[in-house]
Order: C-alpha cells, then sequence, then structure tokens
C-alpha cells in the first residue's frame, strides 16, 4: 500500500497544525508532534505475517535496523532489565490479585513476571506470530488483534499496561477511551512513551543540540509523540484525572501512571512487606536487589 493521507486535525480536535520537519506537524494547542504525511490506518493491521509491517519481519529484522535486538534475544534480555524495572514500577501503585492486561506485550515478559506474581495476567498483540511466540515462549495467555476487537467487560481490570504503545496508534482517544471504559474505579494505566519536552526549539535546533529525542523521530511507526502536557490533556479527555510520572529508564521516554482516583504509593518497606510472604514474592526482590 503506497498511498499516503495528511493528517489535518491532532487526535484533540484542533486543527491549528503547524510545520515541524520533513514528517511531522505540530498541534498548536496540545503540541502533539503528528507524523504526516503517514500510511493509511488499514497499513497498520496485520493480516499476513509474512508482508504486514507489524508482523513477523517487524520483531526479528526491523528491529536491528533500529539498533534494537530481535524478539528472540529481548526475550531473555528484557525479562532480568526492563521487565523488573516496570514490574517493581507497577507494584508500588498496584498489588495482586488483580487482573491485567498488557497492550502490545511483545514477547510476554513483563505479563510473565506480573502472572508469577499473582495477577491474572494476559497479553494482547496485533500479529499472530508474536502471540505464538509469547505463549510459547512464556506459558501466558495473549490474545490477537486490537482491544477494540477484544470483548473486555467494562470496570473489569485492575491494571493494563501500554509500554512504548500510545506513539503507534493510528486514533489515541478512542482507543484510550476504550482503555478507561475497561478499568475499575481504583485500576491503574500505566504508560511508557516518548516524550517531546523541547517544546521551545526548532527542529533545526534541535538537531544543531544533537537532542536524543530526534531518535523517535520514526514517522512510518510513532505517529503520535506526546509532551507530558499533552498526555494529560488525553487522560483527562479519558476520564482518567489523577496522574503520577515516574523515572523513566530512557532519557527520551516518560513513564506515566494514570487511574480514575488517588493512585497509592507503596514505599520500599511496604513492597518489602507485601512480597516477603510468598516464595514468588521473596525471588521477585531478589530480582528487585
Amino acid at each position: 500500500m503506497d498511498s499516503l493521507i495528511e493528517v489535518n486535525k491532532c487526535w484533540c480536535g484542533s486543527r491549528k497544525l503547524e510545520p515541524f520537519s520533513k514528517n511531522y506537524i505540530r498541534c498548536n494547542h496540545c503540541l502533539t508532534l503528528i507524523s504526516s504525511p503517514r500510511k493509511p490506518d488499514e497499513f497498520y493491521n496485520v493480516q499476513n505475517d509474512d508482508f504486514d509491517f507489524y508482523g513477523k519481519d517487524y520483531w526479528l529484522n526491523h528491529q536491528n535496523e533500529l539498533g534494537f535486538p530481535d524478539i528472540i534475544k529481548r526475550s531473555r534480555e528484557d525479562l532480568s532489565e526492563r521487565c523488573v524495572y516496570w514490574l517493581k514500577s507497577i507494584l508500588s501503585h498496584k498489588m495482586p490479585l488483580g487482573k491485567s492486561l498488557e497492550l502490545g506485550c511483545s514477547h510476554g515478559a513483563l505479563v510473565a513476571l506480573m502472572k508469577f506474581n499473582g495477577f491474572e495476567a494476559q497479553g494482547l498483540e496485533l500479529s499472530n506470530w508474536v502471540v505464538q511466540f509469547a505463549t510459547k515462549t512464556f506459558g501466558i495467555p495473549v490474545f490477537c488483534g486490537k482491544i477494540e476487537e477484544l470483548n473486555v467487560e467494562p470496570n473489569s481490570l485492575d491494571c493494563i499496561v501500554m509500554i512504548d504503545v500510545l506513539e503507534h496508534l493510528t486514533t489515541p482517544l478512542e482507543t484510550l477511551n476504550l482503555v478507561a471504559r475497561a478499568l475499575k474505579r481504583d485500576g491503574i494505566l500505566v504508560i511508557q512513551t516518548p516524550c517531546y519536552r523541547d517544546i521551545e526549539s526548532t527542529y533545526e535546533q534541535m538537531v544543531d543540540k544533537q537532542d536524543v529525542f530526534l531518535q523517535m523521530l520514526k514517522e512510518r511507526e510513532h505517529l503520535h509523540l506526546f509532551t507530558v502536557n499533552g498526555l494529560k490533556i488525553l487522560l483527562k479527555k479519558i476520564g482518567l484525572n489523577f496522574m503520577i510520572e515516574e523515572k523513566a529508564l530512557f532519557p527520551y521516554d516518560m513513564f506515566v501512571f494514570a487511574s480514575k482516583s488517588p493512585i497509592p504509593t507503596y514505599d520500599e518497606r511496604a513492597l518489602v512487606s507485601n512480597l516477603v510472604g510468598s516464595v514468588q514474592g521473596r525471588i521477585t526482590l531478589a530480582l528487585f536487589d
């Protein structure tokens, strides 16, 4: 599919858009960077794993082209590094038992860690090949498709995780409305996504400064790049009025927890107390150490 579409309206509804770089425009209201022109929505569906963009090749070869290991290596390396970091942060705000769903769960290591610690944890992926890989690798339940296609009951989930997913969405407001609908009143939404911070600089000035965020300008897949305030606007639109920003693993990201209700925070002592009573919890504490 070679056709491209020009974006003339931001996810927030504003049509006050201005050029930013060759492949991005900027919303003057929420300051989101938007990939334009871009592929139509259908381009991002996975019907054929051998040919579609987010199919098998994306995980085995495209990741190498971006400078990352393929999904096979990531499934091992992420388990003891990134996933442990994310798990500790999640447990600092939401303790099991409870139901969790990770959108775009990739190899499924974080889903496996959450299941290990008592969550009724499930994953969701676009590619059937990735679903089979994650299921076989970590023995976890993973659905194939989009959340729009998944019959999730309203107010049924305690935790929804979106690690490096929000920036890929063609319609972030519509998708996150479904996410918020699925969350319980005290459920939490966990988001890691690139953070557009230097809003005062032009693209050319960011290039001159070699701004690390420029690595996130991947127009074919990073369709929306948010500021912290822009993400707050999005979250409030879907009824998640409470937000905590935690330290992100990488300088170009933000790491956010959001909920319909005030979000509890468990300090190190409380975290240890909650985990030390079970074998799984003690193993998890050893991973944190």
